[in-house]
């Protein structure tokens, strides 16, 4: 079975492109839940599974977005997380332009998040 392995983030300004891809609404968002469900995503034979169920738990009302949407958006959060660049990559989130984030919440749990991460109760 082909086994996927995401290119490493290399620098900030690619870390920059990756969040504006993903956008920082879901890098904000759904960090945590990205952390924590790692087991998931990590196991090829699990992914597939894990990437529908996370598209019909937060996206499935919306009909413009697919779940190659969901799958783009939460491969490039798994390149932020094995990249190490977690909290650059929520740093960026608090960091980003108010009027443009669509959700403000998204900032606010990535603030939770990055706190949490600094206080060692998560580790990625």
């Amino acid at each position: 079975m082909y086994e996927y392995e995401s290119k490493k983030i290399k620098n900030y300004f690619e870390l920059k492109d990756v969040c504006r891809k993903a956008t920082s609404y879901f890098v904000g968002s759904f960090m945590l839940e990205m952390i924590m469900r790692r087991g998931e995503w990590e196991n090829p034979e699990t992914k597939t599974a894990f990437i529908e169920s996370f598209h019909k738990e937060y996206f499935a009302w919306d009909d413009k977005y697919t779940v190659s949407k969901t799958r783009n958006k939460v491969n490039l959060v798994i390149r932020i997380i094995e990249s190490r660049m977690v909290e650059d990559a929520l740093q960026y989130v608090i960091d980003s332009n108010d009027r443009k984030m669509d959700i403000p919440e998204a900032k606010e749990n990535a603030v939770e998040t990055l706190a949490r991460i600094k206080s060692g109760q998560i580790k990625y």
